[in-house]
């Protein structure tokens, strides 16, 4: 507690005095994929240069089955525990007073967000 912190597990978050950079380093530093990735290649243009690629990281959910929640309704739904099962292991490591509905809530959210976005 006190390097890092998760909004959805957390009893209240200060938008203003938040570090993206810091929390993707820190994540990095812990062995969790960032939200996007990052790497250096060869060009496929031109082999004689490198070029970095930048991509969607590993966290998340295959783009298919946000494409069609209907046909893998039951993925989304596995999805949308593993999110709110992991905020609430934040949530009791944290410390925080944060409720199972609320978690819950707002990892439902999270994923129609994500649908919204794959749309």
């Amino acid at each position: 507690p006190g390097q890092a912190g998760w909004p959805i597990a957390m009893d209240t978050f200060d938008e203003t005095s938040f570090d993206m950079y810091q929390a993707l380093v820190h994540i990095q530093k812990i062995g969790i994929s960032p939200l996007i990735g990052v790497g250096i290649s060869s060009n496929f243009l031109n082999t004689s240069y490198n070029i970095m690629y930048i991509a969607e990281g590993g966290v998340g959910i295959n783009s298919n089955y946000l494409l069609d929640p209907t046909t893998y309704a039951a993925e989304i739904g596995y999805y949308t525990t593993y999110i709110a099962d992991t905020s609430k292991l934040m949530r009791d490591f944290l410390g925080t007073a944060r409720t199972d509905a609320e978690i819950e809530a707002e990892a439902t959210d999270i994923v129609n967000y994500e649908i919204a976005i794959a749309n």
